[in-house]
C-alpha cells in the first residue's frame, strides 16, 4: 500500500496543503493567528495526525530499524520521524 502511486499522491497533496497553510500563516496580518481556535492551529493539529498515521503505516509495512528496508534506515523517513516527534512534543507542551 505505501508504495502505491495513490498513497504517494495523497501524501504529496497533504504536504502541499500543509505548505499552503504555513505560507498563509506566515503572510497573515491577523493577530489571532496564534489563537488555539484559529484555522491554522486546527489545521496543524490534523496534519500532525495525518503525518503520524503515515509514519505508523510505513513502520508497520517496513519495520522500524531491524529490517534491511526499515523505516529509520531511510534518511528521509528519519527526518520525518524527527519532525513528527518534535511536533508531538510541541503539541503537548502547548497543552500544558
Amino acid at each position: 500500500m505505501v508504495r502505491s502511486q495513490y498513497w504517494v499522491f495523497v501524501i504529496m497533496m497533504v504536504i502541499l496543503c500543509n505548505t499552503l497553510f504555513m505560507l498563509a500563516k506566515a503572510i497573515s496580518d491577523d493577530p489571532t493567528v496564534d489563537n488555539p481556535d484559529s484555522v491554522y492551529s486546527i489545521a496543524d493539529e490534523y496534519l500532525l495526525y495525518i503525518y503520524t498515521v503515515e509514519m505508523a503505516v510505513k513502520i508497520m509495512a517496513f519495520g522500524i530499524i531491524l529490517n534491511v528496508n526499515g523505516y529509520l534506515r531511510d534518511m528521509w523517513n528519519f527526518l520525518d520521524f524527527v519532525i513528527i516527534v518534535g511536533g508531538w512534543i510541541s503539541y503537548f507542551l502547548g497543552k500544558f
